[in-house]
């Protein structure tokens, strides 16, 4: 195989293989072979050494930086600014550290006391991983925070998926919720359950069933490594590209709720709505949207929308929220069978997207 048809066997990859196109779900280099998924669901264990002398296997143009790039402008750094360069510069001299333990990423032309002990070339790239992972969160929060390191939010939803796809028997939910709390740990230390409960995935005084139980099946079924090295993968790639600070998001929109004014704005714009269920008031309807644009802002789930605090402390009052909620959930899921949510739903998306940016653009400040 010439060095111009190498392949990329990255996660995410595209691969032709036979005219079928593959995907690299996730790659295994300690046993020689990665697991590539097709469309369909289906998937396959293949070893670099047969995908490498196939002769019907290609990189896909679909992934590949070649047929990507294909017809547009090439990148360049003159294209950021000051600031934002010089953060791109020192994301990237961190994730060379790791890669290669010289932040320049040079063997040949090492930088003052490089390489540190941590990072030398003789250590495991795993070694090197955990260790970037501990020097992050020791550092200063405003650091941490420009770096991306406060900023995951807990549904990690595409991220999940890609490199968590392998574990046997668990929901999509639960991947998303285990690997959000694992990074969490990781990067602040403790226990899963306050890492679930910094999240606002865990009740106080309330056991992290599920990821115990991810725990058992890791441990039985020896997939524990696999698991670690996705998480491995899943940080690079939270360190490596843009972040958005939903904990920020979420601390925003503690207490808040759509403003009267901008519902009734709204329901100016709204057919009128057809059941044959006494419908709701529209205020009570006003609380709970609320919870929807909050599950758009922040990318958590329904179960997590804070109750608004003037309903909140009445059992009763925040029983009928609840309910309320998921009823209104449910006709913005199904718009088809009604056109007044299929209305609603498009002004919802719109006032999320403003609000925010909106919050995005005023970050807080952390003493």
């Amino acid at each position: 195989m010439t060095a111009a048809a190498v392949l990329d066997l990255s996660p995410g990859a595209g691969l032709v293989l036979d005219g079928t196109e593959w995907t690299v779900e996730r790659r295994e280099p300690h046993l020689g072979r990665v697991q590539l998924v097709k469309d369909d669901g289906t998937r396959e264990r293949m070893t670099f050494r047969f995908l490498a002398n196939h002769p019907q296997c290609r990189s896909s143009s679909r992934t590949s930086s070649a047929g990507a790039d294909r017809g547009r402008q090439r990148k360049a750094s003159e294209e950021l600014n000051a600031g934002r360069l010089e953060l791109t510069e020192l994301r990237m001299a961190h994730l060379l550290e790791v890669a290669t333990g010289f932040r320049s990423g040079d063997p040949f032309h090492p930088g003052p006391g490089e390489p540190r002990a941590e990072y030398d070339p003789t250590t495991t790239l795993t070694e090197r991983r955990h260790a970037k992972v501990a020097e992050l969160a020791a550092l200063d929060p405003q650091h941490a925070r420009l770096l991306g390191l406060g900023s995951v939010g807990y549904r990690t939803k595409d991220l999940a998926e890609r490199h968590l796809g392998f574990l046997p028997d668990t929901t999509p939910k639960m991947r998303r919720r285990a690997a959000s709390v694992f990074l969490v740990r990781r990067a602040r230390g403790g226990g899963l359950d306050k890492a679930a409960q910094f999240l606002g995935i865990n009740p106080e005084n309330k056991r992290l069933g599920y990821t115990q139980l991810l725990n058992r099946r890791l441990r039985t079924s020896g997939m524990a490594r696999d698991f670690e090295q996705a998480l491995d993968a899943i940080t690079a790639e939270l360190l490596e590209g843009s972040t958005i600070d939903y904990q920020h998001r979420r601390e925003a929109l503690a207490t808040w709720a759509l403003e009267p004014e901008n519902w009734r704005r709204m329901l100016t714009r709204l057919p009128d709505l057809t059941s044959h269920r006494k419908p709701l008031s529209d205020d009570r309807r006003r609380l709970a949207v609320s919870a929807y644009i909050w599950t758009r802002v922040t990318e958590g789930e329904p179960d997590f929308a804070p109750c608004p605090p003037l309903i909140a402390p009445d059992p009763a009052l925040r029983a009928v929220w609840t309910r309320e909620r998921h009823n209104v959930f449910h006709w913005l899921r199904t718009t088809d069978h009604q056109p007044y949510y299929g209305a609603l739903k498009p002004l919802l998306e719109q006032h999320a997207e403003q609000l925010a940016k909106a919050i995005d653009d005023h970050p807080q400040r952390r003493r």
